[in-house]
């Protein structure tokens, strides 16, 4: 979770918007498009006309719409490529289905050819996914290098959280997160909290703010222990007027609640403890799999089962 701040006192905590997420919604909306046109062309050899324009402007908004509710554009160093496609995918279905509900409820759908139609469901999310990859594989070679990557550092030593997110960094540089090193009040200076790794303590949790306002620091890790969260809140004020992006890594292991995960209430950021796998709009979304996972399969299996009768 990342700490954004704003001019009034105090702070709002909401998603990272990736400096990438504008061009990524480009190229989004002309894939969609783009991939219209070649299902047209392939499927009945036409050209586009007014039907299909409009098909197409309404299913770019509907992605558009649904793209920020999934946090679809977030940044990229903090997330797996599989992890997007899912997300992506999610999206998709969704989209999907909020199109054909369109086209049902305006009784337009029949105006449409379905080959062209069920062509171009199926080959725009491989259009957008085949993009991210390409992309995102780009991105890994160039920080491989040591080109656009950041540097940041950890407030906290200790070996479950601040440690293990070090190695993490050390472990993957396509991230492109350069870990300069970890600050905490309990460390001397000069450990080395990593056996084996050069990254050692930097100073104490005073000495960050100093470091990140001459520029020195890209993003700050605040892995502290729950119990010293009068530390937490004052280094997070501190750096409140920096251009540091400031990340909570919340200590879970305090309540044994490894397996919860965060929720927003009117803005209000919560912890869900016990929850039902599918529930909101994910549930809609897995109902909507079912139901298409289960007509395919009796799709395919019909015609033998009504050969054996």
């Amino acid at each position: 979770m990342v700490l954004k701040r704003k001019k009034q006192n105090g702070g709002m905590i909401r998603p990272y918007q990736s400096r990438f997420s504008f061009l990524l919604r480009q190229v989004d909306g002309v894939l969609i498009f783009f991939t219209l046109l070649i299902s047209l062309h392939v499927m009945e050899r036409g050209s586009l006309n007014k039907l299909y324009l409009l098909a197409a402007l309404v299913t770019i908004f509907v992605f558009y719409f649904f793209a920020p509710l999934f946090n679809l554009y977030r940044s990229w160093r903090d997330t797996s490529f599989w992890s997007g496609l899912n997300t992506l995918i999610q999206v998709w279905i969704l989209t999907v289905f909020t199109v054909v509900c369109l086209g049902f409820i305006t009784k337009t759908c029949a105006q449409y050819s379905r080959m062209v139609v069920g062509s171009w469901f199926i080959l725009a999310p491989f259009a957008l996914g085949l993009w991210r990859f390409v992309l995102l594989s780009a991105l890994y070679k160039i920080r491989k290098k040591g080109r656009n990557s950041r540097t940041a550092v950890i407030a906290g030593a200790d070996d479950n959280r601040g440690a293990h997110i070090g190695k993490i960094f050390l472990n993957n540089p396509s991230l492109g997160i350069r870990l300069l090193g970890f600050y905490d009040d309990l460390k001397p200076k000069g450990y080395k909290p990593l056996p084996g790794r050069s990254v050692q303590v930097l100073g104490v949790l005073d000495d960050i703010y100093p470091d990140v306002r001459d520029g020195k620091i890209d993003r700050v890790y605040i892995a502290l222990p729950f119990k010293t969260i009068e530390k937490t809140r004052k280094l997070v004020q501190q750096l409140a007027d920096t251009a540091a992006n400031v990340y909570l890594v919340p200590d879970l292991q305090a309540f044994d609640l490894l397996q919860a995960h965060w929720l927003s209430l009117k803005g209000v950021p919560m912890i869900s403890v016990y929850d039902s796998p599918h529930s909101g709009i994910q549930s809609w979304i897995k109902r909507v799999e079912d139901i298409v996972l289960s007509s395919l399969i009796l799709l395919v299996s019909g015609p033998p089962m009504l050969a054996i009768a």
